[in-house]
C-alpha cells in the first residue's frame, strides 16, 4: 500500500469563517509562514456570507471602524480583500476527518488531493464555536432530528429553496446569532417566529434586540 501524501506548514487553520480568516491575516502580518486556511464548504466566509446583501435582507454586522451596520456577505467580502494580500494559502471543499493532537497532524480529503496528511506547528480550530447545540445547551438529550437544524442549515436551505419549509419557527436561544436568524426567518416569510430559553433573561444586550425587532415587517 503506497504511502499517504503528508505536507508540512507551520500553521493549519480548520475553519474559514471571520475567527479563521481573521486568525490567518493576523499570522500574515506577523510574518508567520506558511499558513494554510482549510474549510470544508466551497465559499469562505461562514454563516456570514449566508447573509447576502439583497432588497429588504437582514443587516446583522457592524463595522464600528466605518459606523454603519452591514450584511454579512459585505462583512466578509472585507475579510477576503485583505485575505487576498496575505502570504496565506486557502483551500475549500477541504474536510478534515481526524485530528491527531498529540503529533499535530490532520486527515484531510479534499477533491484534487485525496486523502491526505497535514502536519503544522500549530493547529487552530476556528469551526463556529460561538453556536452551541441543542444537546450542549442541554435542554435535549440524544441525537438532533431533521427538524432541529442549526443557523448554518437554516441558511443553506434558504440559499437553495428560496423559501420557508416552517410557517411558525421556533428559535432555541436568545443570544445574538438567535436574533440575528429570527430576523432572517421572518424576513423570509414565516408568520411568526417564536424564541424560547431556559434563562430568565435574553442573552442579548437591550441595543441588539431593538436593532432586530424594530421593523415591524421582521
Amino acid at each position: 500500500m503506497s504511502k499517504m501524501p503528508e505536507e508540512h506548514v507551520r500553521v493549519v487553520i480548520v475553519g474559514a469563517g471571520p475567527a479563521g480568516i481573521g486568525t490567518a491575516i493576523g499570522l500574515a502580518k506577523q510574518r508567520v509562514t506558511p499558513v494554510l486556511l482549510l474549510d470544508r464548504l466551497d465559499t469562505p466566509g461562514g454563516i456570514p456570507a449566508k447573509y447576502p446583501a439583497t432588497p429588504g435582507g437582514v443587516r446583522t454586522y457592524a463595522s464600528w471602524a466605518h459606523g454603519r451596520v452591514m450584511f454579512g456577505q459585505q462583512f466578509v467580502n472585507r475579510l477576503l480583500g485583505r485575505l487576498a494580500q496575505a502570504d496565506v494559502e486557502l483551500r475549500l471543499e477541504s474536510s478534515v476527518i481526524e485530528l491527531d493532537a498529540e503529533r499535530k497532524k490532520l486527515s484531510v480529503v479534499d477533491p484534487q488531493r485525496g486523502k491526505h496528511l497535514v502536519s503544522a506547528d500549530a493547529i487552530v480550530l476556528a469551526t463556529g464555536a460561538r453556536e452551541e447545540t441543542s444537546v450542549e445547551r442541554g435542554w435535549i438529550a440524544g441525537c438532533r432530528t431533521g427538524h432541529l437544524p442549526q443557523t448554518m442549515h437554516i441558511l443553506e436551505l434558504l440559499a437553495r429553496r428560496r423559501r420557508l419549509p416552517w410557517d411558525q419557527p421556533v428559535v432555541a436561544g436568545s443570544d445574538l446569532i438567535a436574533y440575528a436568524a429570527a430576523a432572517k426567518l421572518k424576513n423570509s416569510g414565516a408568520q411568526s417566529v417564536r424564541m424560547i430559553d431556559t434563562s430568565d433573561k435574553p442573552k442579548t444586550s437591550l441595543l441588539a434586540r431593538w436593532y432586530f425587532l424594530r421593523d415591524p415587517q421582521r
